[in-house]
Order: structure tokens, then C-alpha cells, then sequence
């Protein structure tokens, strides 16, 4: 039987506002690209905030390339703010970039539609080095609103590597982390001052009663948070080629509260590519599902 549930007035004044930005999204027009320099103090805040192992030797003075993967933020500035939840995301690193260069990012919407009364956008977007050389590129989903079918569960099913090979894949844990409500405050500041936003506090992931007069129990983790703390550990299994051509893939299935414990669980790795997927600890619900690769090298 399905839940009864009540949706909050604040909620139907957000998803109004919030399906008149959806609209007005342009489709395959090239955004107004956002530069800055990625300075030591940038790299150090980012990985204070998502964790896990640190780069080796080798990679020492380079950009941790999922750090990219948030800059959707000041791309979509110019759709107005947005309000909703990643479905999906997908990065690629091409080469590395060493800490204290300039970095352009540039971005098309690639595109929009309806779903389950979501109303989602895709952004392709893309960042150079100072010689116009592609370092990241990113592919992210998003739907736009607050409003849901508080009984539609997103079917955890896992993608098929290059192969068409492990239908049932054997996971096994590679590590836990607990992502509290001051981690989650650090991961949002370390965005904003990367771009030179003021770091209001608010918005679902930090302030609780805008959270639950959007409809939800409590604040949530912001996905990328999560992500980063697992592309730290498949770096760490990875080494160095991982700043050079590593990539992740991944489906949003599940929202993350403070001080809830996740663990990150992946196939045995073969060289180049592993199935992924990031679980409760506690209920065993999958929170995100995809697939780790690593491109091939050259003379491979």
C-alpha cells in the first residue's frame, strides 16, 4: 500500500519556481565559461572535506581530477538557482593538471526532459588547461524540483562492463566512512570559495528546516561529496594513471543524512575497468551503483 504523504507548502512554492527555471534552460547552447587558478589551499580543502587515501608520490602536485566534477554549480548560474538531485554522473580525466594553473570549464546543455514528474537536464561540460587542452571531462544529470513519488525507488541495477561480462557481480568492501553534518558543511564551503561564491550556510545539504520545508526528513549529502571519497580510494588502487585516464560512471539510487556510515564495495579489479557501488553500512541499500575505467594508455 502506498504512503500517505503530504506535500509541504514551501515544497509546491520551490518546484513552481523551480519548474519556470527548468523551462527556460537552454538546449545546446554553449554556457559563458567559468576560469580559475586551483590553488594548493583549493586542492587541500576539497580532500579535508571528502576523505580517504592520500595521492602517491607520483601524483604529488597535481588536481585530484573528480574535484571538476562540481562545477556544474557556476555553469548553471546562469539558468538562475537550481533545486534538485543528481541522478547520474560520469567523468573522464584526459591528462593531468598540476596545482596553481588557471582552468577553464565550458558546458552545453545536451538535454532536458520529463520523468516521474522529475523534470531533468543533462550538462556536457569540459576543462582546459592554459594551452586549450581538455583535462576533465563531465557528464552530469539533474533533476530540477523537489517534488517526487515518495514510493518510487530507482532500481539499483548494475551497468555491464566493456565485455558484456559480470551479470552478478561478487562485490567486496574496500572501505567506510560515517559523512557527518560538519563534513558536509566543509564539502559545500570548499565549493563556494572555489569559485568566489560567499558561503551562505544554506540550502538543503547545511540547513536542516529549509531541508524538511522542501520535503525531505533531514539534510542530505550532496552525491559528489560521496564520489569524491570513493575516486580517492580507486586512485589509491589506480596510482598515478588514474590523474592521467581514470573515469567513473555512476547512478544515484539513494539520499545520504548525517551520520549515516557508507561503504564503498567494488568487483576485483582486472587492470581496467570495476563495477562500484556505495551501500548504507547499516540497511545494506544501495545509495550509488556504476562502473570505475580506466582508458587504455598509449601503445596499449
Amino acid at each position: 500500500m502506498a504512503t500517505e504523504y503530504t506535500v509541504p507548502a514551501e515544497a509546491l512554492r520551490i518546484d513552481g519556481e523551480m519548474k519556470q527555471v527548468w523551462e527556460q534552460i537552454p538546449l545546446r547552447t554553449e554556457l559563458p565559461p567559468v576560469q580559475y587558478v586551483v590553488t594548493q589551499e583549493k586542492v587541500d580543502l576539497y580532500l579535508d572535506a571528502v576523505g580517504g587515501p592520500t595521492s602517491p608520490g607520483e601524483a604529488a602536485g597535481w588536481v585530484p581530477p573528480e574535484l571538476f566534477c562540481g562545477d556544474y554549480g557556476p555553469l548553471t548560474q546562469e539558468f538562475g538557482q537550481t533545486v534538485g538531485f543528481h541522478a547520474n554522473h560520469k567523468f573522464t580525466a584526459h591528462r593531468p593538471l598540476a596545482i596553481g594553473a588557471t582552468v577553464t570549464a565550458t558546458g552545453t546543455v545536451t538535454d532536458k526532459f520529463e520523468r516521474r514528474g522529475f523534470r531533468y537536464f543533462t550538462l556536457s561540460f569540459t576543462h582546459s588547461d592554459e594551452d586549450g587542452q581538455p583535462v576533465v571531462t563531465n557528464e552530469t544529470t539533474i533533476a530540477v524540483g523537489v517534488l517526487r513519488d515518495p514510493n518510487y525507488k530507482p532500481e539499483p541495477r548494475a551497468p555491464r562492463l566493456a565485455g558484456g561480462k559480470s551479470l552478478e557481480p561478487t562485490y567486496a568492501p574496500i572501505a567506510t566512512v560515517t559523512i557527518d553534518q560538519p563534513s558536509m558543511a566543509a564539502f559545500a564551503a570548499q565549493g563556494a570559495l572555489r569559485w568566489g561564491w560567499e558561503d551562505t550556510g544554506g540550502g538543503a545539504h547545511t540547513d536542516e528546516l529549509f531541508a524538511q520545508s522542501a520535503g525531505l526528513e533531514q539534510t542530505n549529502a550532496q552525491s559528489l561529496h560521496y564520489v569524491g571519497w570513493m575516486a580517492r580510494h580507486l586512485a589509491s588502487s589506480w596510482g598515478a594513471d588514474w590523474w592521467r585516464r581514470g573515469g567513473l560512471n555512476v547512478k544515484f539510487v539513494s539520499q545520504v543524512g548525517p551520520n549515516d556510515t557508507l561503504r564503498l564495495e567494488a568487483t576485483v579489479d582486472d587492470g581496467r575497468e570495476r563495477l562500484v557501488r556505495v551501500v548504507n553500512d547499516r540497511s545494506d541499500s544501495v545509495i550509488c551503483i556504476g562502473a570505475a575505467t580506466m582508458q587504455a594508455g598509449e601503445g596499449e
